[in-house]
């Protein structure tokens, strides 16, 4: 993720405590205070001055069990972490996206099961809500989501069924899910990002395989 025109990395599989910090201008890493709780499978979010560190599991691939509900505030000015209300329930493998001042957290797995849920955390209050509607396809490792305006996409990922190419956006003011434009092919754990007005797939996974595969589409108005 990025702030401030730097870009973070936190965690990883098994069960990785690093964050890492990436700064262009000098083409340099810095090593930064490690998170309190090692963990994979992890989603992430910037809000404001802080990156929270969502859920995970401690087991080593995608969807192997020890998911967590653990939350961790980590402050980008004192480099310290601190831990904040936990997921309403636990697990893995899922999606975060900040907006509004809010983090939106979309599926994952636990203890073998596809997840639809959507949750949101206000770290003003420092309260989940549980009330957003679910993803119409429950599935776990989309780990980027892209926003756009008002809209959240959520871009493939696996299941039961395997890798997937479903695109499905989420209008936050409505509350409401409409399915989008479909990936070529299938593909999960790859990175998310929106940018100049379209939004980008990264690298992840194809068939259990790790793929160069990079894509970008651009949002209806």
């Amino acid at each position: 993720m990025d702030h401030g025109g730097f870009f973070y990395a936190v965690g990883g599989r098994p069960t990785i405590v690093d964050l890492d910090r990436y700064e262009p201008a000098t083409n340099t890493w810095v090593s930064l205070a490690d998170m309190p709780t090692g963990r994979g499978g992890l989603g992430a979010a910037v809000v404001g001055n802080a990156i929270y560190a969502i859920g995970g599991r401690t087991g080593s691939s995608p969807c192997s069990g020890g998911e967590l509900t653990t939350v961790e505030r980590y402050d980008i000015g004192t480099n310290t972490w601190s831990t904040v209300a936990p997921l309403p329930g636990a697990r893995s493998d899922l999606a975060a996206v900040a907006h509004g001042g809010k983090i939106y957290v979309f599926g994952g797995c636990k203890s073998g099961v596809f997840l639809g849920d959507v949750d949101v955390y206000n770290p003003v209050t420092n309260t989940w809500s549980t009330a957003p509607a679910d993803m119409p396809t429950a599935r776990a490792s989309m780990y980027g989501a892209a926003a756009k305006g008002n809209t959240v996409y959520v871009i493939g990922g696996w299941n039961a069924s395997g890798q997937l190419v479903t695109n499905e956006a989420y209008k936050i003011a409505s509350d409401t899910w409409s399915t989008e434009l479909a990936m070529p092919s299938p593909r999960a754990e790859m990175g998310v990002v929106f940018h100049g007005g379209r939004i980008f797939t990264v690298g992840g996974g194809l068939t259990g395989n790790s793929s160069a595969l990079n894509l970008s589409f651009k949002p209806k108005p």
